[in-house]
């Protein structure tokens, strides 16, 4: 199975069902000295591959759903492999073939 998501920059990334996926959610710094520093908190990171064996980390065992749930409710992701961690709301396209 492999993960397509298309970017709005027409950047598209894929990604197969055993690649680690991680998702997070931005944090606001509690005192804001310094404005250039960011914070995140992880929210997943799992493969698709272990969904079966645990469906608490993207909600459901279908894929499509999973990958559509977590992008909409963390800020960015980030693909096995890839240094950069991406913003959500930049995905404008999410289509998986078997």
């Amino acid at each position: 199975m492999q993960f397509r998501l298309t970017m709005q920059n027409n950047e598209v990334l894929t990604f197969d069902q055993s690649t680690i996926f991680r998702a997070a959610n931005s944090l606001a710094p509690e005192n804001e000295p310094n404005r250039d520093v960011f914070y995140m908190q992880l929210a997943v990171e799992n493969s698709f591959d272990n969904i079966s064996a645990s469906s608490t980390s993207f909600g459901t065992s279908d894929p499509y759903l999973g990958i559509c749930g977590v992008l909409g409710k963390t800020d960015f992701f980030q693909i096995e492999g890839k240094e950069s961690w991406y913003n959500c709301k930049s995905v404008i396209k999410i289509t998986i073939e078997d």
